[in-house]
């Protein structure tokens, strides 16, 4: 399934379409036959994969788990914690770079140009919310912003159509910002290509350059390289090491 907080900005939309668009009879028809089914399918394959069978009387609720941990625990702290405005100050910037003001620009523009057509700005509704959910959080990732990616990258490129159109200083702002864009998206991905993601080397070099025959390798990086997938058929044991200072 998918992360379970990321559906969070679908909330306002489908309580739009509900409450004042008479979308409540396709909603529960669309949650009886397609969304309970769903979630019942893959409540039995957690079942089946963590217990090993579908008994009928205990179940893997992954989602309740995951809440449960994650918001009513408050478990995630232990992960780190930042201040509610660190999305829109650290991580939203670091994601559309050279956009970023424009991503902000369209959140109002797009409200506007809705309004003026007497339609529902569900992208910025979409957008807005996620962001203000997200930021009571204390617990942050980069990656958490991922899900609002293209609804904002539409918004601006509305914004941009829009502003080209109309000609004069804004139309060549726009333009410029386009093309810094590009080059710094392009300059970030030789960065993370050739020096940021580089931690399969180390596993490459062991089964395929020494060639001796590897005994154990022990990592603290548990998720960051597929290890298991290098060393499969090797004979070596991976050993996920944890830095616990206990």
């Amino acid at each position: 399934m998918m992360r379970n907080t990321s559906p969070v900005g679908w909330v306002p939309l489908l309580a739009i379409k509900v409450l004042f668009e008479g979308s409540l009879c396709p909603f529960l028809l669309a949650a009886v036959v397609v969304a309970v089914p769903i979630m019942l399918f893959t409540v039995a394959i957690d079942t089946w994969f963590y217990l090993g069978a579908v008994n009928g009387k205990d179940w893997v609720f992954t989602s309740y788990n995951f809440v449960q941990m994650n918001l009513v625990d408050g478990l995630s702290k232990f992960f780190g914690t930042d201040p509610w405005w660190f999305y829109l100050v650290v991580f939203a910037p670091a994601i559309f770079t050279a956009m970023y003001p424009a991503m902000l620009t369209s959140l109002f523009t797009h409200l506007r140009s809705m309004y003026s057509k007497g339609q529902t700005p569900y992208l910025a509704y979409y957008n807005a919310f996620y962001l203000l959910v997200f930021s009571a959080i204390p617990h942050k990732e980069m990656r958490f912003l991922l899900p609002i990616v293209p609804f904002a990258f539409i918004m601006i490129s509305e914004l941009l159509s829009q502003t080209i159109k109309s000609g004069g200083c804004q139309a060549t702002l726009a333009s410029v910002s386009i093309k810094l864009f590009i080059v710094v998206e392009m300059a970030i991905l030789a960065t993370v290509t050739m020096f940021h993601q580089r931690n399969w080397e180390w596993e490459h070099y062991l089964t395929r350059v020494k060639g001796e025959p590897i005994h154990s390798v022990y990592t603290t990086d548990s998720y960051g390289s597929p290890h298991f997938s290098w060393f499969h058929g090797t004979g070596a044991r991976v050993n996920l090491v944890t830095l616990n200072p206990q």
